[in-house]
């Protein structure tokens, strides 16, 4: 490949590539906008040094490693890895270059209390029970089901009446991949849940929904959660995923198995949930030096 064609083919099959993640890999359309963000910003930069491919790789893992923390370098590098394979497999690539990926550093999830949990929805509960409005009973189901299900704010925003089953407290989640799983609902989910489908006077189509019968945006469920932080007085920057690390490690603490866990959170390897045994440890050995009488100075 010359200096000079490196960044034109970057650009120029770049929607095919996404094309393929949308209808073969069956990717949701929230990944593949994580792909398309993470491999223009490599277009652009491919631009602006007019280089050769392997050059240009090579420069922008440094560029990462200045600007970004070692998660979004390995999320961007792994989207890389995927182009390049296919530019590679489409015969426009002989060979693939080598990219150096960073060790990734271990930060253990944030989680909310059991305490803080509870109270949060006790709080948005009576709010709707106060008042009766419909936004008040969205913003408790919102988040009910969100640490209720562990699940992403991307499984919440596509689920439909047909996947709730209020007779059996069960739902069913469409994850990564387009892979299903059933997860529980408990009562409280299904209190909530029965009264939104009243109050919406639906057993079809989207339980979230915007004005045109669409799927609501997941960056509408993180304003709205913003928002719910705000009006209750919080002091936490209320995200979705901080649900369902909170879940999954209450879960842990309570002596749930990690295999349950693993299937619950839609984990193919079992090594990602582990990451919150890692968060019970830190929980233990913080209760063990607040309450034993030889670990207090």
């Amino acid at each position: 490949m010359d200096r000079k064609s490196s960044s034109k083919i970057l650009s120029y099959h770049l929607d095919s590539f996404l094309k393929k993640l949308e209808l073969q890999r069956k990717l949701s359309p929230l990944t593949v906008r994580s792909y398309k963000s993470d491999l223009q910003e490599l277009c652009r930069f491919a631009k602006e040094r007019n280089t050769n491919l392997e050059k240009t790789l090579k420069e922008f893992t440094f560029y990462l490693a200045k600007k970004y923390k070692k998660s979004s370098q390995n999320r961007k590098i792994s989207a890389i890895r995927s182009y390049i394979k296919y530019l590679k497999q489409i015969k426009v690539l002989n060979s693939i270059p080598n990219i150096d990926t960073p060790k990734p550093e271990e930060r253990l999830p944030t989680v909310l209390e059991v305490k803080e949990i509870l109270e949060l929805l006790n709080k948005l509960e009576k709010k709707f029970k106060t008042t009766g409005r419909e936004t008040d009973l969205r913003n408790w189901l919102i988040v009910e089901v969100l640490y209720s299900c562990a699940i992403r704010v991307g499984e919440l925003v596509v689920i439909r009446w047909e996947d709730v089953d209020l007779t059996n407290k069960t739902l069913k989640v469409r994850g990564k991949g387009d892979k299903e799983r059933i997860v529980p609902l408990n009562t409280k989910a299904v209190e909530v849940l029965t009264l939104w489908q009243n109050k919406q006077q639906l057993n079809k189509g989207y339980i979230l929904k915007n004005r045109k019968g669409n799927a609501i945006d997941p960056r509408t469920v993180r304003y709205l959660l913003d928002r719910i932080s705000r009006d209750n007085g919080l002091f936490l920057n209320l995200h979705p995923h901080l649900f369902r690390h909170s879940c999954a490690t209450h879960l842990l603490r309570e002596g749930a198995d990690i295999r349950f866990i693993q299937e619950m959170l839609g984990h193919s390897s079992i090594n990602t949930t582990q990451i919150y045994t890692k968060v019970n440890i830190e929980y233990l050995l913080g209760e063990y030096r607040k309450s034993h009488p030889h670990a207090k100075k």
